[in-house]
């Protein structure tokens, strides 16, 4: 990248005066351009004849934002000819570290300014370049996955004495992964318990955060989400209680057909938050949808089964059954 700035002279219509501004290269772990800027004095082309700097001595002041100035210094005993739009190098000097924006990011000023023994007596260029952006931030490669299940968190480092932090967040949820860690190979497990994140759904969204360290100083984050299930085990479960509702258990020591009548009771239990959105009772014949429901007057004797299931609002459901001798 060459970038030239046209400045001005002191005798205008006969000299003309540039700087071209070269960045040679970039350096990641110090966050620097080495820049090279490089002055010349010309004969304006708006003269038909060439003309001559005789034994010229020349000192050029050479700025860069973030760095001190440097000097260019010129000096020939003998006549310099120049013809109509013809330049001649006075020389160059390197700043050899220009300090770059935290992010890598950087738009310096430049400028020059030179005296000189002879006409022209002075002259100035000043103007801006934007330098190369220098990646600085570690980027994290994370896949879909599922609550409960390890995954595998692969870093991509900008340079190799970079460390990292890695934190994962889901909902009001959220854990440490790594602390300045060199690894560029991590493996993480979802927490099940961040399915309380989401009592309506079967999945929910997990935010990584990389933050990439050079030494003790944070150089910028990268935010990366995906999708993690919450596995086909998280489910509610149920107990059935079974009494007689009209307490003839008691009298006789157990159910009796054509006079007794089963009351149910589910006791449901929840599974991370979700809650319980319909009941189901199959008994006596009948399908009830509550949770406490008391039957018609038992109809059949022997060994009769309760069966009975529960959906929460992940649409998860959870069943049990029991048996009663009538």
């Amino acid at each position: 990248m060459a970038i030239t700035i046209n400045g001005s002279t002191s005798s205008p219509s006969y000299w003309v005066f540039k700087i071209v501004v070269t960045e040679n290269s970039t350096s990641i772990a110090n966050n620097t351009s080495s820049v090279t800027v490089e002055a010349f004095i010309g004969r304006s082309t708006e003269r038909e004849t060439s003309s001559y700097l005789q034994r010229p001595e020349i000192s050029c002041s050479v700025g860069i934002t973030g760095c001190s100035n440097q000097t260019i210094s010129y000096y020939n005993s003998g006549r310099i000819d120049l013809a109509p739009g013809e330049w001649l190098s006075i020389g160059s000097t390197t700043f050899s570290s220009v300090p770059h924006n935290d992010d890598g990011s950087k738009t310096v000023a430049v400028s020059a300014s030179f005296t000189s023994d002879v006409s022209p007596s002075s002259g100035s260029a000043s103007g801006s370049v934007i330098l190369t952006t220098i990646p600085r931030k570690s980027s994290l490669s994370v896949s879909n996955g599922t609550l409960g299940t390890a995954q595998t968190l692969t870093v991509t480092k900008k340079h190799s004495s970079f460390t990292h932090t890695i934190v994962a967040k889901c909902g009001s949820a959220s854990t440490t992964v790594c602390t300045k860690s060199s690894s560029t190979s991590i493996s993480f497990t979802p927490p099940l318990t961040w399915a309380s994140q989401n009592t309506t759904g079967t999945s929910v969204s997990v935010t990584y955060t990389i933050t990439t360290y050079n030494g003790d100083t944070s150089i910028g984050s990268n935010t990366y989400t995906v999708s993690c299930a919450i596995p086909s085990s998280v489910k509610p479960s149920v107990a059935i209680t079974v009494t007689d509702a009209m307490g003839y258990l008691s009298t006789y020591g157990g159910y009796i057909k054509g006079w007794s009548k089963f009351k149910i009771t589910l006791t449901p239990t929840t599974s991370y938050g979700s809650p319980i959105a319909s009941y189901k009772i199959t008994a006596n014949g009948a399908t009830y949808n509550s949770q406490t429901v008391t039957t018609d007057i038992i109809k059949t004797s022997g060994t009769l089964t309760i069966s009975a299931s529960v959906t929460d609002k992940r649409g998860r459901s959870g069943s049990a059954s029991t048996t009663v001798t009538v």
